[in-house]
């Protein structure tokens, strides 16, 4: 016999519960956003004071209709609470599709999925001053400088102990509104996007004559251009004492040439000839910390004396100085991109993770000190989303301190490069108001024009007669297919599941793709659904190793896939090519593939093209032969895919020459047949070629500008 948790009376609980930027008042019966009250009816609000106090369990429609509308009740319930359900998502600003708080259980119910915290009302009564008998002469002197030492230290101690109010967000202005790329956006690749200077706030930006410099007020106004030499800037640190900003100009994909420009003039100065991923002055501006590779650093302010604090195994970025210079932290991309924060002493002791222990976090970067070093501030990815989080730092005498982390705010839009302002309590750092779309490169106008509507995807792929699309979401990482002018969109995966390169099958009744845990974070592997949504998903069988993009044999009854290839976790002696029997569910390796990844089928099935290791070389296996043979050698390949002539190859390079490529079979030959100059690739995005044979790219749309939240502190 199964067993539920009672469903807890409304009435009978006290307090606030706090989740992001909301609480809940449950003696008042209201909600607030950032302090600010929110309108919400009676019912909705009794289904969330419900849903916050069962927190992470299901509540069944059944336990609402008792509790709230009662068991005798003849209204219409169903349509009265999936009314009150949607006007209570309306409040929070929270997705059916894409919950951030609120999860529908088919058939169920609703459980609330958001991070939770609760005030505490009892606090701790201790006696500080015992009587003691009365002491004359000497001995009363040495013991009141005792007693006092020891009072002030029970005094530091309690304080220290008790329970004090948390940091949270209190509201946020919005800075910036001019509608260009914040550069700080990149800071997800590991740039550091902003830097302060009192009142004055400096990052990148990619305007209409490309990357630039700029700067405006922390009270909003006017965003200028500073001038400088830097082909693309990126902002890193501003010192004070010298009035300087550290700058790196991005030559490549890890960083470059270091920067140091003197403000307001902007006359700039190259820091010797150090190469950076990220940098940032020592507190007393005396020499500067920077990473470039899996090295940490230290040099002189003109480049010289360089001496090695640490070596690390992954991409260091995100540099950040304690403030009194005895600590660095950092953000490493280790094994398999994962992100972690670090810390080693300034004199190269004691390198540890910060979080080592922290099991709800799967992923943390961006982190700063406040002024003066109470809370250090920083990003975690927790439930599947991104947010800001500060930790209060260890007591410097008795070592005593909060060392929980602290949710400050999981909002509506996207956050990245958080930096606390040099005084005061706010948090500055672009928001993202996370869109794409997609875009189909027109050869006569020689320009990328939009298509496919107003669908923000991420990734999609066409079904063979051209009639149906399947496609990730972005926002949500969802997988959905609709018919190719939006109608009739239904989710084919579940919303716990991040979704990558649908494909078709030749005969359109599935759709294989990518899928990960979004909790666990666990390893990536191939399911395959149903294109009508009936049924569930099935996963092909296990290979010890996380399996790559999926691509269908002409027929539909095999898929051949690579190894998905992430150093550090995987070696590329051990990558293959593999085949997957539709009919008889068995594994088997491509002979000769090893070394190779990211397989593709020709429409035609006579070859399957694959990748080596190091994305430059392109492999063919002649499907008659059994053979290998050498296609093509260039670049890094960004992305590979067929004409639906099977005659070409299409590659996208982002970095270097900035195009869209193609290899015909017949001469070996590479040409150029569109730039990317100056476009803004979406999340993940994939070159597709249309039903028509036309070249289909994912676009970022998405708003970004510079905020300050609004912190309290204590």
């Amino acid at each position: 016999m199964s067993t539920t948790k009672a469903v807890p009376e409304v009435s009978s609980h006290k307090g606030v519960i706090r989740f992001g930027v909301f609480e809940a008042d449950l003696d008042s019966g209201e909600l607030r956003r950032s302090g600010l009250r929110v309108r919400l009816q009676e019912k909705p609000f009794q289904i969330l004071a419900i849903l916050l106090l069962r927190s992470g369990d299901a509540v069944t429609r059944e336990d609402l209709q008792q509790e709230i509308w009662g068991g005798d009740t003849y209204v219409d319930f169903d349509r009265s609470l999936n009314i009150a359900v949607a006007k209570l998502r309306a409040a929070l600003g929270d997705d059916a599709d894409i919950p951030r708080f609120i999860e529908t259980l088919p058939r169920r119910g609703y459980r609330f999925i958001g991070q939770i915290s609760r005030d505490e009302s009892d606090r701790a009564s201790v006696a500080l001053f015992p009587v003691t008998p009365r002491v004359s002469g000497r001995a009363a002197w040495i013991a009141s400088i005792v007693g006092a030492g020891l009072v002030s230290a029970v005094l530091f101690w309690v304080s220290e102990s008790m329970p004090s109010p948390e940091p949270r967000v209190l509201g946020f202005t919005q800075i910036t509104n001019d509608g260009f790329a914040k550069t700080a956006v990149n800071a997800l690749n590991g740039f550091a996007g902003i830097a302060v200077n009192g009142s004055t706030l400096y990052f990148g930006e990619v305007r209409n004559d490309g990357p630039t410099l700029v700067q405006v007020s922390t009270s909003g106004g006017l965003v200028e251009p500073v001038p400088s030499p830097l082909t693309d800037p990126e902002a890193e640190d501003f010192s004070s004492a010298r009035s300087e900003l550290l700058a790196i100009d991005l030559v490549g994909r890890n960083g470059g040439p270091l920067w140091a420009l003197r403000m307001p003039a902007g006359t700039a100065r190259e820091v010797g000839t150090v190469a950076a991923s990220a940098a940032a002055w020592a507190p007393d501006s005396k020499s500067i910390a920077y990473s470039w590779g899996d090295r940490i650093l230290v040099c002189d302010t003109d480049g010289a004396h360089i001496r090695e604090v640490a070596r690390i195994a992954g991409n260091a970025m995100d540099l950040a100085w304690s403030p009194d210079g005895s600590l660095l932290r950092f953000t490493v991309n280790g094994a398999g991109d994962h992100l972690s924060i670090w810390q080693v002493g300034s004199n190269g002791k004691g390198l540890r993770p910060l979080f080592p222990g922290w099991q709800e976090s799967h992923e943390q970067m961006h982190g700063k000190w406040t002024a003066g070093g109470k809370y250090f501030v920083f990003q975690s990815l927790t439930g599947g989303r991104w947010g800001l989080w500060a930790i209060r730092e260890p007591s410097r005498w008795l070592g005593l301190g909060r060392a929980k982390p602290i949710l400050l705010d999981q909002g509506l839009m996207e956050q990245t490069a958080p930096i606390p302002s040099p005084t005061g309590q706010d948090i500055y750092l672009v928001g993202v108001q996370a869109r794409s779309e997609v875009v189909r490169f027109d050869a006569r106008q020689s320009r990328f024009v939009p298509s496919l509507g107003p669908i923000s995807a991420q990734q999609l792929a066409y079904s063979r007669d051209g009639q149906w699309v399947a496609y990730v979401s972005y926002p949500g990482d969802t997988l959905w297919r609709s018919r190719s002018d939006g109608a009739d969109r239904i989710q084919l995966a579940p919303a716990s599941l991040t979704a990558r390169v649908p494909q078709w099958s030749p005969d359109g009744r599935w759709i294989a793709f990518l899928g990960e845990d979004k909790q666990s974070r666990g390893i990536w592997q191939i399911y395959i659904a149903r294109s009508s949504g009936a049924g569930g998903l099935r996963s092909i069988p296990s290979t010890q190793k996380e399996q790559g993009f999926p691509t269908w044999s002409p027929d539909g009854r095999f898929l051949a896939f690579g190894d998905l290839y992430r150093p550090g976790v995987l070696p590329a002696s051990q990558l293959n090519i593999h085949l997957y029997s539709l009919a008889n569910g068995q594994v088997f390796t491509v002979p000769g593939s090893q070394g190779l990844w990211t397989a593709r089928w020709s429409p035609q099935g006579n070859h399957i093209a694959a990748l080596t290791a190091d994305n430059r070389t392109v492999m063919l296996f002649d499907i008659a032969t059994g053979k290998w043979s050498r296609l093509a050698t260039t670049n890094p390949i960004a992305d590979l895919v067929w004409s639906r002539s099977g005659d070409a190859l299409y590659f996208v390079d982002y970095y270097l020459q900035q195009g869209i490529f193609r290899i015909t079979l017949k001469s070996r030959r590479i040409e150029k047949v569109a730039s990317l100059a100056g476009f803004r690739s979406g999340p993940s995005g994939r070159l597709v070629v249309g039903p028509d044979n036309s070249l289909l790219l994912i676009r970022d749309a998405s708003s970004q500008e510079v905020y300050s939240l609004h912190c309290e502190l204590p």
